[in-house]
């Protein structure tokens, strides 16, 4: 019987420690995540007045929240210090785990290569956006169901267990 019950402990213990490191891992996603919508409108708007990429992300960057505001603002220096516009606006697509944000770094670092006009591309990136949220908050709405069904079936599973242990 005590066995049972250190079981259920250990279990009970897994299962919270998995959950708060879920919660902190989305926590710190979706603070990326709508850093990174407004950041996107922020080099929108600075990109009317200035061509240079890294300029632009230096200004934007002070409206920018952490943690985002600091990827941005070392790719900005290594840029400046290393003169390797390439090899920052690289580092910086490879420290944020955000599949839209990498894709936009890319495409803005193709882009400044050739010395493109960065509204265009920024135009088709907050479409892109757009698609990308709707796509996020459709698959969170999947994943809150599953835990939820998941919990439903933990409980039935508990309760079937202490229902067997108090009929032997």
């Amino acid at each position: 019987d005590n066995i049972m019950y250190g079981i259920l402990v250990a279990i009970g213990y897994i299962f919270c420690t998995y959950v708060l490191l879920v919660a902190l891992a989305s926590q710190q996603y979706n603070k990326i995540h709508h850093s990174v919508i407004k950041f996107v409108n922020l080099i929108e708007n600075f990109s009317a007045t200035n061509n240079d990429l890294i300029s632009i992300f230096e200004r934007a960057c002070i409206y920018i929240d952490n943690p985002l505001r600091h990827h941005i603002y070392d790719c900005v220096i290594t840029a400046r210090t290393s003169g390797d516009r390439d090899y920052a606006l690289r580092k910086l697509q490879d420290s944020i785990q955000n599949d839209y944000f990498k894709e936009l770094i890319r495409t803005l670092r193709i882009s400044a290569t050739f010395e493109s006009n960065y509204s265009e591309i920024i135009r088709d990136g907050k479409e892109a956006l757009q698609n990308n949220l709707k796509y996020e908050s459709e698959k969170q709405s999947i994943r809150k169901n599953g835990r939820i069904e998941m919990l439903v079936l933990a409980a039935v599973g508990f309760m079937c267990i202490f229902m067997s242990s108090s009929i032997s």
